[in-house]
């Protein structure tokens, strides 16, 4: 039983029986950052991931590692977006799961402004963003279905036709040693399952 509180705090508890003291125990007890929102919840896999300030929190990784499961690791490259998005205040938010279990969409609308999405790929754990005209997310049937805030039914399908321009952005920290002041290489590695035509700009 995984119990989180609007101000953060996480407790966890395992076992069978909560009325039977030799059955059920608590497991840890962790200060994250507060939820975004009610609906900020979703089961990825075995785990459970939730959108908070700092980011998104695996209560899995809390569980194991305590606080320091709290860094974010998981939204790292999107964390400016999702703080100065928090900052501004308003709209809501919203973590799914797609029926698929491929994708996990992190959804906010902000109050009188265009729906946003930051779709994470569980096999290549890389973010995508897009702006689908979403109010909430849910899985229905065979599908990965949302609702707009005007009450129209879309569903989310994988495109057969790869050959749209993918615009991406690569977010990496680095040190600076005291020898040394500049980069002099990057290697980056790209994985497709096909042919692929790069541009570095």
């Amino acid at each position: 039983l995984c119990i989180v509180t609007s101000t953060g705090q996480i407790v966890i508890y395992e076992g069978l029986d909560p009325g039977d003291a030799t059955e059920w125990r608590l497991v840890g007890r962790v200060q994250a950052a507060p939820p975004l929102s009610k609906h900020g919840f979703t089961r990825v896999g075995g785990d459970v991931w939730m959108i908070s300030t700092s980011g998104i929190v695996s209560i899995l990784d809390t569980l194991r590692q305590g606080v320091l499961a709290l860094v974010g690791n998981i939204s790292r490259p999107i964390t400016d977006d999702i703080q100065a998005a928090a900052r501004a205040g308003g709209g809501s938010w919203q973590l799914h799961t797609a029926r698929t279990g491929d994708a996990v969409i992190l959804n906010h609308v902000p109050e009188g402004g265009v729906p946003q999405q930051w779709i994470y790929d569980t096999e290549s754990k890389a973010w995508n963003t897009a702006t689908y005209r979403a109010g909430f997310w849910h899985n229905m049937g065979r599908n990965t279905e949302f609702t707009t805030p005007q009450g129209v039914l879309g569903t989310l399908k994988e495109a057969q036709d790869a050959s749209e321009p993918v615009t991406a952005v690569w977010r990496s920290g680095w040190f600076r040693l005291r020898r040394y002041s500049r980069i002099s290489h990057l290697y980056p590695t790209i994985i497709a399952s096909g042919p692929l035509e790069v541009t570095f700009t």
